[in-house]
């Protein structure tokens, strides 16, 4: 078991944690190694683990960092207002920070995380959700989420899509044959307007509007708007 207090005028915890955050964001969570952290702080490795006692640790203490940092903010008053804020913190932080993904795939989620999860359950729960709609509900919007932002870094780039490939697609479509298929030829024009933001946001709030009026509910009644 790891202590919880540092010695007087040694690192704290937070400090090491966002360095491990920094040092995945560099270099990738498969070449994180607790030396190269201790470089980055200029700290002898073996000062490091009086905050965790493996490197297995230390990616499940700097997995629980990462969490809080992507539901942190203010809270609001619907859960609908409340994962728009939530989804698009999500997908930003992860966009800018790719390699924090990698940190997503570990299975046990912290104790201390669990307050954001209980935040947006109640706001559903008082909303009216039974317990499994909200828990389906909380799961589809995170991952709509996550997948927004994997997607985008399969596809190659950040916002805006990249010119190259937006060029390439262009060029495609202007060679459909509009006769065999006119629906691609009236929507080609348009693309000029696509871009990854414009995918997430349309889908985000279509899976909202759709959980608020499909998820079951406690009562028969909807709630009053």
């Amino acid at each position: 078991m790891t202590r919880t207090r540092s010695p007087k005028g040694s690192l704290t915890r937070p400090t090491v944690l966002d360095a491990a955050l920094a040092l995945i964001d560099r270099v990738g969570i498969d070449k994180l190694t607790i030396r190269g952290l201790a470089r980055d702080l200029a700290r002898p490795p073996m000062t490091l683990y009086v905050h965790f006692g493996s490197k297995r640790e230390l990616l499940d203490l700097a997995y629980e960092r990462l969490l809080h940092r992507l539901f942190a903010g203010g809270h609001h008053p619907t859960w609908q207002s409340q994962f728009e804020a939530t989804c698009r913190q999500i997908r930003r932080i992860l966009l800018e920070h790719p390699h924090w993904v990698a940190l997503l795939t570990r299975v046990n989620v912290p104790p201390s995380a669990l307050e954001v999860y209980d935040r947006l359950l109640a706001l559903m729960w008082k909303d009216g959700f039974r317990a499994e709609a909200a828990m389906l509900a909380l799961s589809s919007l995170i991952s709509h989420a996550l997948g927004s932002v994997l997607v985008q870094r399969l596809l190659g780039g950040k916002p805006p899509i990249p010119k190259r490939r937006l060029e390439l697609v262009k060029e495609m479509l202007a060679k459909t044959p509009p006769r065999t298929y006119p629906r691609i030829a009236a929507v080609s024009p348009k693309f000029e307007g696509w871009s990854f933001d414009g995918v997430f946001e349309l889908g985000m709030r279509a899976l909202i509007a759709g959980l608020d009026d499909r998820a079951p509910r406690r009562s028969s009644q909807r709630r009053r708007a």
